[in-house]
């Protein structure tokens, strides 16, 4: 899209000097400077190429299916995040540029927003259109490849044999344009052969001593051990492979190496998640460097007592507003929406939220919040770790689409860091771990978005108190000068209260 509305160069945006004697920008600057290269070998394709759309890849059987592989990692019968229905695996763009394609494939899923997920497929294959006379490649910056030519209904069959993430292939009966990508590629393969290897070392340093505290704190993984160690075998072959000047093969080693550090990332990352509504309702579980101070908390949590509820209205047995409880519609004019307490058959009493659009409105049902509830706030001391929780089922009241349509977040880490549960007709509790990162005031809110009904009950905030000094401090879980923590939750959205 980037091409077709007419951009024709990519900047990188960081927000401090890479200094490259620490061991993780060094590894953030090789990334960009690899990143590089690959736009360099396909540089004449982007200049005068079009994005014309996207084709379907097919995944064969013995492919990484995410559910499976979800199932597999923490020894469950189900997806916990019920993604099942976004999709995900292989997807390809095609860029044309005169009579030459270039398909720039990628893997796509869900859970990689928060650690690097598997993102391979043992054999992948797709059809793309193409002349009669001409041939395919696979490109990277240390080789180009020939594919077998398969004539296919609509043109060409191409099959990826261990498709890792991204690969790249050339479709063109213009040799000449051949000839000077192949140039390019061989111009830069030996710094590319580097940068893979050295990559694949800084990040098996990083991911080890990161499972080495980890490993302390739980029980130690014996898998990702071997793992690691596998991984260990392939850097040097890499580095066999570099030492003769074999790039093409200090490439495939390295991506072997970094599809194993990512499977330990994955596995060490499900143990701490698969108890947890969404990963976000743990405050370091969100990526897999901060996992060890989200074990610290957990063991923190286990060995403190638990306040009394902080909100004694969370169990709406009073209106709303004797509890000092805030209720906004965001936008009036686009939605029905509205927060009453409700008394259930049983004559208890929980708070209902409900939207809908309103007459002759086309309001999409995935994006903005229609409601948001302001609980009382409390004043909170940082440090305080809180635990959140409440229960939840859907109202029968609304029809909709959404599986997820809750959003719950509050004013220490903002709405970038809502949980959003999965709803389901029966009651059920959410539970959610934050820790104040400064003094003051805390608040809590509920939203909802279109169309939705949802029934809230029992919801507590509670203050835990360590029987015992920690032995080892956790790490702040936000950063004071964020937007969020600078301005408030909603700094973006002036209709929160």
């Amino acid at each position: 899209s980037a091409l077709s509305a007419g951009a024709r160069g990519i900047g990188f945006w960081k927000t401090k000097p890479l200094n490259t004697d620490n061991s993780r920008d060094r590894e953030t600057a090789r990334a960009i400077e690899l990143s590089m290269l690959y736009l360099a070998v396909i540089e004449p394709l982007l200049i005068d190429g079009q994005l014309e759309g996207h084709v379907k890849m097919v995944s064969s059987k013995n492919s990484v299916e995410k559910a499976s592989f979800l199932r597999e990692l923490i020894g469950g019968e189900s997806d916990p995040f019920r993604h099942s229905s976004i999709p995900g695996g292989p997807d390809a763009a095609v860029i044309n540029s005169g009579v030459t394609s270039l398909i720039i494939a990628g893997y796509w899923d869900t859970a990689s927003q928060f650690v690097p997920q598997q993102m391979y497929s043992a054999e992948s294959s797709l059809v793309t259109a193409a002349a009669e006379t001409a041939s395919a490649w696979e490109i990277s910056p240390t080789m180009l490849r020939g594919f077998r030519r398969v004539p296919a209904p609509g043109g060409l069959r191409l099959s990826f044999s261990g498709f890792d993430m991204l690969t790249m292939a050339l479709v063109t009966s213009d040799l000449k344009q051949r000839a000077e990508i192949q140039q390019r590629i061989a111009d830069g393969a030996p710094r590319a052969a580097r940068l893979f290897l050295e990559l694949t070392r800084l990040k098996a340093d990083r991911v080890a001593r990161t499972c080495q505290i980890i490993d302390s704190l739980q029980e130690p993984d014996e898998r990702g051990r071997a793992l690691q160690m596998r991984a260990q075998n392939w850097i040097a072959q890499a580095e066999s492979a570099l030492a003769s000047s074999n790039y093409r093969a200090v490439e495939e080693y390295s991506r072997r190496a970094l599809k194993d550090l990512r499977t330990i990332q994955t596995r060490y990352w499900y143990r701490a998640v698969q108890d947890l509504p969404t990963p976000a309702a743990s405050p370091h579980a969100v990526s897999f460097s901060t996992l060890p101070d989200h074990w610290r908390l957990m063991n923190q949590v286990r060995a403190s007592s638990v306040s009394q509820n902080l909100i004694p209205s969370g169990s709406f047995e009073a209106d709303l507003e004797s509890g000092e409880w805030i209720p906004v519609v965001t936008d009036e004019k686009k939605y029905h929406a509205g927060a009453e307490v409700v008394s259930e058959s049983s004559g208890n009493k929980v708070l209902r939220m409900r939207t809908w659009a309103r007459s002759g409105r086309n309001v999409a049902t995935d994006l903005e919040p229609a409601l948001l509830v302001q609980c009382p706030e409390i004043e909170v001391s940082k440090g305080d770790v809180l635990e959140i929780t409440g229960r939840i089922r859907a109202g029968h009241g609304v029809h909709t689409s959404l599986s997820a349509p809750l959003l719950i977040f509050d004013s220490d880490l903002g709405p970038e860091c809502a949980v959003s549960p999965h709803v389901e007709p029966d009651w059920q509790t959410f539970r959610i771990m934050r820790q104040a990162s400064e003094s003051g005031p805390f608040k809590v809110w509920l939203a909802l978005k279109s169309p939705a009904e949802v029934l809230v009950d029992d919801l507590s905030v509670s203050r835990l108190t360590p029987l015992a000094a920690p032995t080892s401090p956790i790490s702040p879980a936000s950063n004071r000068n964020s937007r969020s923590q600078a301005r408030g939750a909603g700094y973006s959205r002036p209709i929160f209260p």
